[in-house]
């Protein structure tokens, strides 16, 4: 007795198969960074207000790294509570980012690790805040993106 397959399942296997195949075995167990500065709860003053994010390697994978600002858009919320977060880069080659943040405010970020199309879960929030001294440090009145 001959059995058939349908078209669909024939597809499906062959998906899987491509998958299992061509996913390095690292991607397959892919962990989140471990963030390593700035420490959870840092404060800051300097100005310009530059901070370079930094977290631990994985394998060969690019990194997204999503950066959140407090009161920035609405008041007492995060900018992620009320459209997009203050920042998302995607596809980063290293393991660091730097960028000036935009004013005197809390702030938390984020990473996660990708291998072609597979990503894992985003690392738990860390968040560290600005209170500047110079007067040029006044938060803006329109944040533009």
């Amino acid at each position: 007795m001959k059995q058939r397959f349908s078209l669909k399942a024939v597809l499906a296997i062959l998906i899987m198969a491509t998958f299992f195949v061509a996913v390095p075995v690292e991607a397959k167990a892919l962990k989140a960074p471990k963030q390593i500065s700035p420490k959870n709860n840092s404060h800051f003053t300097h100005f310009p207000r530059k901070v370079t994010l930094r977290w631990t390697i994985v394998g060969k994978a690019k990194y997204d790294v999503k950066i959140d600002c407090l009161s920035c858009r609405k008041k007492g919320q995060w900018d992620s509570q009320n459209g997009p977060a203050y920042k998302v880069v995607k596809g980063l080659s290293t393991n660091h980012f730097s960028f000036n943040f935009v004013g005197d405010s809390r702030s938390r970020w984020r990473v996660r690790a990708r291998v072609g199309f597979l990503q894992c879960k985003w690392s738990p929030w860390r968040y560290c805040d600005f209170k500047t001294s110079s007067s040029s440090a006044k938060k803006p009145d329109l944040i533009v993106r």
